[in-house]
């Protein structure tokens, strides 16, 4: 037994960071594309920025198209991404079937069908606040399902086994279901299994189709995020574009507050960027999709709409007071504070432009071990949560001690979601991808715990 501990330490001590998903080169692509999209937007300009958020959609579509087509042209071209075992794409070429392609664009069609029929169908995406996302998927619909035909066609010749492509299924799901309704007349031939169906005594397996599973889960993630980021993004271009000020006018506070809109425009502008572009020729594709309830509750709760009711029931932690006015008689320190509170926001961006193409939540598309996931797994979750208790200090601006134990602990439950939250992103990601777990032990070698532990019983 003692030689087994010992040689299990010597192994995890010989363990290596397991290579980013995402090459610094694709980032600074990325970071380039954004650098020449703000130039055209606004020095040019190519759009007229209006207050109204719907008034924006043009430049919307213009900054998510142009930000990531160059680096999916950067991850095919130079690192030949679709050559990753991950991709599942072969070298070898196969003789193109056009009725494969077919039944795998129908599958597409369908699954954008089911996404529309959602969103006609809940009140929510009839407000304003979604009508440029509505907009923008109207407009591009058919280019998109234009596109999607030659890239089927060069996905379909190099996958390794293109009839178990989920979009395949779907597609000759719904044809065989076509046929069926056509040849099938009574019920009772459906039940005899004419449709193709198991003998109705049988119990299907518990894993018949995970497949359908997965795909609506994905799905599910882009349907809830793509209209949010959007719609967000646009809302901020409509509040850039009132911005008419000379920037010594601006105090210090306002500048924080008009630094902390741009730097999380761009936080939204990559995760748009990513829930758009997943491709396989890119190897961005979604591999695994959180599977648990308390995975996707975790997760929404911090999104529109649930946390307009958990915001202000739940969560309410801020007061009419904020930082500045604590420290109005301290411009030093408040120098230092709203400094702070930016470098916080930056670096909580900076842990979502690493991801490249691959930023998403509630998926696994690739772990990053590059940035700063090279020191911490939840960098984002953790500057974001101490850049709340930096706005929101609820420990000082309250009359009363009691109101700021209530407050504090408050936003406490706030940070114990997130906790969560990381929690059942690590499970996934433990499940479904070993690099992670690799990963995870390498940073709990270089952790403080650790080193404390190693000064405390150094045999």
């Amino acid at each position: 037994m003692g030689s087994g501990l010992m040689n299990s330490n010597a192994n995890s001590c010989n363990l290596s960071m397991p290579p980013s998903s995402t090459s610094g080169s694709t980032v600074l692509v990325g970071l380039l594309s954004l650098a020449a999209c703000t130039w055209l937007l606004f020095d040019l300009p190519l759009f007229n920025l209006k207050p109204q958020s719907v008034a924006n959609t043009d430049a919307a579509i213009f900054l998510v198209l142009f930000i990531g087509m160059p680096m999916v042209l950067w991850e095919v071209l130079w690192h030949k991404s679709y050559r990753n075992p991950s991709a599942n794409l072969a070298v070898v070429i196969h003789t193109k079937n056009k009725r494969r392609v077919f039944i795998k664009w129908l599958g597409l069609a369908t699954t954008f069908a089911a996404m529309a029929f959602v969103y006609w169908l809940l009140p929510l995406y009839r407000q304003d606040f979604y009508k440029p996302f509505m907009e923008a998927a109207s407009g591009l619909l058919s280019t998109i399902l234009f596109l999607a035909w030659p890239y089927f066609s060069w996905v379909d010749k190099r996958q390794t086994n293109p009839e178990q492509d989920v979009y395949f299924k779907i597609g000759q799901g719904l044809i065989n279901g076509f046929k069926a309704l056509f040849k099938i007349s009574t019920y009772s031939q459906i039940l005899n299994g004419q449709l193709g169906l198991k003998n109705p005594e049988e119990k299907p397996s518990q894993h018949e189709r995970p497949w359908l599973a997965e795909h609506i889960r994905a799905w599910g993630v882009k349907l809830f995020f793509l209209p949010l980021m959007f719609g967000f993004i646009c809302e901020n271009l409509g509040a850039i574009s009132g911005w008419h000020f000379k920037w010594q006018q601006l105090s210090w506070p306002q500048q924080v507050e008009h630094l902390a809109v741009c730097i999380f425009m761009v936080d939204l502008l990559w995760g748009c960027v990513g829930y758009l572009w997943s491709l396989k020729i890119a190897d961005s594709h979604i591999r695994s999709t959180e599977p648990t309830l308390l995975g996707w509750a975790v997760a929404l709760a911090f999104y529109a709409p649930f946390n307009q009711v958990l915001g202000p029931n739940f969560f309410a932690y801020e007061t009419s007071m904020k930082w500045h006015h604590w420290l109005a008689t301290s411009p030093e320190w408040a120098y230092v504070w709203g400094g702070t509170i930016l470098l916080l926001n930056v670096c909580f961006v900076w842990a979502t432009v690493v991801f490249g193409l691959r930023f998403s939540n509630l998926t696994h598309r690739g772990i990053i071990t590059s940035g700063p996931y090279r020191y911490f797994k939840h960098p984002a979750y953790l500057c974001k949560n101490l850049s709340w208790w930096m706005l929101a200090m609820p420990f000082m601006l309250v009359s009363t001690s009691s109101e700021a134990l209530r407050m504090c602990l408050i936003l406490l439950l706030a940070n114990v979601g997130y906790f969560l939250r990381a929690q059942t992103e690590e499970r996934h990601l433990l499940k479904t991808c070993p690099e992670y777990a690799t990963y995870a032990k390498v940073l709990a070698q270089r952790s403080w715990l650790n080193w404390l532990r190693k000064q405390t019983h150094p045999s």
